[in-house]
């Protein structure tokens, strides 16, 4: 929301997230596109498949476990995987258990483990650490993924995670006239979000999701709404070719993902603080005997997450979460402005005076 009035400004902006394990207290799965693929084939020593194995993925941050079986060419697939850090554990009767852990998943990531099962009782165990390979080659887009750690540690002046899109080879930000970046900056409005252009694509022409839905709007395609950073789990710039789930686009795509909650409660509280006081003066300003312009900006908020629990009736552990997030901006700010209003005469109607800058 957003109010204007001459002299000041006041800005309010909220994102409010819930994860898709637990919205609004009640479990749902997910199933959109930016999600994770898990694919690969089963074989044993000298390489022939084996059918039948039971193959399970386990996600670390909240125990939750996916079983499947291979088919009859010892294939398995889990279609649709959450992005985040999982395990995998594969059991056959005369194998030992093969169990593969640090498997790291990205947001529209096609991940392919093929695992091979030595003869053994299967008390036994191996394990494997996966390997992030050096080039996709089960995927035809191309993209860079923009890690949680990474978009939290980065300083944003606006706390607006698009403005990291221009780190991405092949993006830049639009900028005015006078040299500001435009893309990126939602201090005076949203509409500007979308200023990019990737790989020579038209700015505002780029789509931008959230959970696999489109987050852009019909003016100017400006982003809808703008999840703050300690709601971002990761996000994805897809430059070009796409993939076939992918498209609606002549620019690039932005895919966000929001952060889930987990097993243990996690959360944190925010206040970014600007004013004529901590703010420091411009050169030109300085130079012209100018006092500092009269600001002052709070961004304010937090999130939380964790297992939903109802005491002594209900335990979400390793079941059942949730996740919320908000943030407030409020901005104030003085500036001058110069118009120009009608004389007398001209209200009456009376224009033989009026005359353009050249006297005619």
């Amino acid at each position: 929301m957003m109010n204007l009035r001459m002299g000041r400004q006041h800005f309010r902006s909220a994102v409010t997230s819930a994860s898709r394990s637990a919205i609004l207290l009640f479990a749902c799965a997910t199933g959109f596109a930016q999600n994770a693929v898990v694919s690969g084939r089963v074989t044993d020593s000298s390489g022939g498949v084996i059918p039948n194995v039971a193959v399970e993925l386990i996600n670390n941050a909240t125990q939750i476990k996916s079983p499947t079986m291979t088919n009859g060419e010892g294939i398995f697939v889990f279609p649709s995987v959450s992005p985040g850090a999982y395990e995998v554990n594969a059991r056959a009767a005369g194998f030992a258990a093969s169990h593969i852990d640090s498997v790291t998943l990205e947001v529209g990531q096609s991940k392919t483990l093929n695992i091979t099962l030595t003869p053994g009782d299967i008390k036994q165990s191996v394990t494997v650490t996966d390997v992030t390979p050096l080039i996709t080659t089960n995927r035809a887009d191309r993209g860079t993924v923009v890690e949680n750690q990474f978009v939290t540690s980065i300083p944003l002046l606006t706390r607006n995670p698009l403005l990291l899109v221009t780190m991405t080879a092949g993006a830049i930000g639009t900028t005015t006239p006078g040299g500001g970046l435009v893309a990126g900056d939602n201090t005076v409005s949203e509409n500007q979000t979308n200023f990019f252009r990737i790989n020579g694509g038209r700015n505002r022409s780029n789509e931008i999701l959230i959970d696999g839905a489109a987050d852009t709007g019909a003016y100017n395609n400006q982003a809808a709404a703008i999840p703050q950073v300690d709601a971002v789990q990761e996000f994805k710039i897809n430059t070009n070719p796409y993939d076939a789930e992918l498209g609606h686009t002549g620019g690039g795509i932005i895919s966000y993902t929001i952060k889930s909650g987990t097993n243990d409660l996690h959360g944190n509280l925010h206040e970014f603080l600007q004013n004529a006081v901590l703010n420091a003066n411009g050169f030109n300003a300085n130079k012209a005997g100018t006092p500092r312009r009269q600001l002052q900006k709070n961004q304010f908020g937090g999130s939380i997450g964790g297992p939903l629990s109802i005491p002594k009736l209900y335990s979400g552990k390793n079941r059942t979460f949730y996740f919320f997030a908000y943030e407030g901006l409020r901005q104030h700010s003085f500036s001058s402005f110069t118009g120009t209003v009608p004389t007398a005469a001209q209200a009456q109607g009376d224009f033989s005076n009026t005359f353009d800058t050249n006297g005619a």
